[in-house]
């Protein structure tokens, strides 16, 4: 699926119910840096990732969002306080994700070139300033920081499909891990050894929109996690590395809501179950929380929410929007 399809089919699927510009593409190729192998494909031998430790030292309290139609990034407080608008282009900007110490802010902005809209990936300092381009002349999409800070997990088109890639955090190093599905949303195991993903358009899916799978960090070992559901996407690993929250509709009209099962696929939990969208979930730093997006009202009236890890507690932000990463 191109990077424009993927957009239509976006606007037109879960995207079209949320007024959220958020993660709504999966794009890419990569510029001068070059890929693995003729195939695509990372080389094991060459592109073993070994275990990393978490780097910290940010406050944790800050969550990055969209609101609506804006096309500028947001942070605020994790209780909804103090909103502040972290990006002011006049192109759109979107999924954002904080690095592991809370300084930086990777983000997408959508922006023309050689005649095209593409996806550009940009880091930005954590009050909006400082921004450094990353990437230059193809489509990118979904960037998230490894846990050490040292390396970029993103989604490309190349050849058609979208693909996973990784790259070092200045940019350089671009190397493709998948190929030959349709694979976006990537995120990061605590130790750097996997990548848990969202396929789709393969044989084997029975018409799924998405399903979860997880690889090894060189693009190796690729395992399927869920199945049977209309819809599984935007997962995201815990900081203990030992669960993964996602967005999942299990049966048509059911909404589409927030579940959290361990890292190997197994103990699956529905932490929500309304007649409403929830969507859009993101771990706190220290793994006790979860923020998602919810339509209270079934009309496009999107609000924050925050709800402890287990499901309890659910407590409404009153914030507008979509969080994107939460960290800071």
């Amino acid at each position: 699926m191109t990077a424009e399809a993927e957009e239509e089919e976006g606007v037109k699927g879960k995207r079209s119910c949320l007024p959220i510009v958020v993660g709504v593409l999966a794009a890419l190729v990569v510029g001068s840096a070059g890929c693995g192998s003729d195939s695509g494909v990372a080389d094991s031998g060459n592109g073993s990732i070994g275990a990393c430790s978490r780097t910290g030292g940010g406050s944790g309290d800050l969550i990055a969002f969209s609101i609506g139609l804006e096309r500028d990034i947001f942070a605020m407080n994790a209780n909804g306080g103090e909103v502040r608008r972290l990006t002011s282009s006049d192109k759109l900007e979107y999924g954002g994700d904080w690095s592991p110490d809370g300084r930086r802010l990777a983000f997408v902005r959508r922006q023309k070139t050689q005649g095209k809209y593409i996806g550009t990936i940009f880091v930005m300092n954590a009050d909006g300033s400082g921004e450094r381009q990353l990437t230059s002349n193809h489509d990118y999409g979904s960037p998230e920081w490894s846990p050490d800070g040292q390396r970029i997990v993103l989604t490309g088109t190349r050849d058609g499909d979208s693909e996973i890639f990784v790259m070092d955090a200045d940019g350089g190093n671009v190397t493709q891990l998948t190929s030959g599905g349709d694979d976006r949303q990537p995120t990061w195991s605590a130790d750097c050894r996997r990548i848990a993903f969202v396929r789709s358009g393969i044989v084997g899916l029975s018409g799924s929109l998405g399903e979860i799978f997880v690889m090894d960090a060189d693009g190796g070992n690729v395992t399927q996690l869920t199945s049977g559901s209309v819809r599984s996407e935007d997962p995201k690993w815990s900081p203990d590395g030992q669960r993964i929250v996602f967005e999942s509709m299990r049966d048509r009209p059911i909404p589409t809501e927030i579940i959290v099962m361990d890292a190997d696929g197994g103990n699956v939990r529905q932490l929500t179950n309304n007649r409403v969208l929830d969507l859009s979930p993101v771990w706190s730093p220290d793994g006790k929380q979860i923020a998602f997006s919810r339509d209270r009202s079934g009309n496009g009236d999107w609000l924050i929410y925050v709800m402890d890890a287990d499901g309890s507690n659910v407590k409404s932000t009153g914030q507008a929007g979509s969080p994107m990463s939460w960290g800071g």
